[in-house]
């Protein structure tokens, strides 16, 4: 009887670390929504952006599209899917701007690695054309890095998406 009061025991906080870990969980990544958020409003009044799971920027430098992730979901096998699933995203919008404005901008898809998890040390990675940076690099990627040179006229033609 007593080993099944231990058992039971040590399931019992077993269940509870999980429900704590997912909790840390949920909080980092609503922290790191934020903090992306903050550094979203940083940018020059040019960029307009939407989020809507992931984030469409659209400025002088051109079309972007960017999601969050943390290390473990870019590490490894599921890295893979993730840049397959961003490559799909982009072409897809791409063929949406082009249908909607006659427009054939590059949509570039970016993989945004929080600062506090990267082990990995560098600026920008490109790995079969998406790139993959540091939450606190997005500023400088969509200023510097431009992926293509937008006008005016047509930063008013991608209004409709933003």
């Amino acid at each position: 009887m007593e080993v099944i009061k231990i058992i039971v025991w040590s399931a019992g906080i077993f269940a509870l670390g999980l429900v704590l870990k997912a909790a840390v969980e949920y909080f980092e990544g609503k922290k790191a929504r934020w903090d992306f958020l903050k550094i979203l409003k940083t940018l020059p009044a040019e960029f307009k952006y939407k989020e809507n799971g992931e984030t469409l920027i659209a400025g002088p430098t051109g079309v972007w599209l960017i999601k969050l992730c943390r290390q473990t979901e870019y590490s490894g096998r599921p890295g893979k899917k993730l840049i397959g699933d961003m490559l799909t995203q982009s072409t897809a919008l791409k063929k949406l701007i082009r249908e909607k404005t006659a427009l054939d901008l590059k949509v570039q898809p970016v993989l945004v690695l929080p600062d506090s998890e990267t082990d990995i040390k560098f600026e920008l990675l490109v790995n079969l054309g998406v790139n993959i940076i540091r939450r606190k690099w997005i500023p400088k990627l969509l200023t510097e890095y431009p992926a293509e040179n937008l006008d005016s006229q047509t930063l008013e033609k991608l209004k409709i998406f933003i």
